[in-house]
């Protein structure tokens, strides 16, 4: 009897302290994640560029690898959303390969990585803006920390760089 009550208590012991680091690791991983929220969606395989580009008009996209029709401009003030803050981005993923979204700090030091493995073919619609940025807490103080970060898209061997301008250039 004495022996199971020992082997209990041990078992209880390790399993509290592996679920503190387990905890921890997830705490790491929020506050790295709780100032931001994003989104990864597929679009589709076989879309118009035309069609794709009416679709998603009110979120401003930068197009990272989709080539377009040079004659295109947005149209000033965004009449869907005019306080918009955040990064849109819309990709097209060649063949099924690893792609990486890597956002950076001012030191170019990765801030933050979901890292998502292999894609299928298509395209892509990649969002991401300030969780904490509510229209009552918005400041140049919140904005101007964020000057000089990158999101940075690694595809089939080639990267392309963004500042994350809407985020950190917004004027109030």
């Amino acid at each position: 009897m004495k022996r199971k009550f020992i082997t209990v208590i041990l078992f209880l012991i390790i399993f509290l302290s592996c679920s503190n680091d387990i905890n921890s690791q997830r705490n790491v991983y929020n506050t790295i994640d709780s100032s931001y929220q994003f989104r990864l969606q597929f679009i589709g395989a076989d879309r118009d560029i035309n069609q794709m580009r009416n679709e998603f008009a009110c979120a401003y996209p930068i197009y990272v690898n989709v080539p377009l029709d040079p004659s295109f401009r947005f149209s000033y003030p965004n009449p869907c959303s005019p306080s918009m803050l955040n990064e849109t981005f819309i990709f097209n993923v060649p063949e099924i390969t690893e792609v990486q979204i890597i956002f950076t700090d001012s030191n170019d030091s990765i801030y933050f990585n979901p890292n998502y493995e292999k894609l299928e073919i298509g395209y892509y619609y990649f969002q991401l803006n300030p969780r904490y940025l509510s229209k009552s807490e918005i400041s140049k103080d919140a904005l101007s920390e964020f000057k000089g970060y990158k999101i940075i898209f690694l595809i089939k061997d080639k990267s392309y760089a963004f500042p994350l301008s809407r985020i950190s250039t917004k004027k109030l």
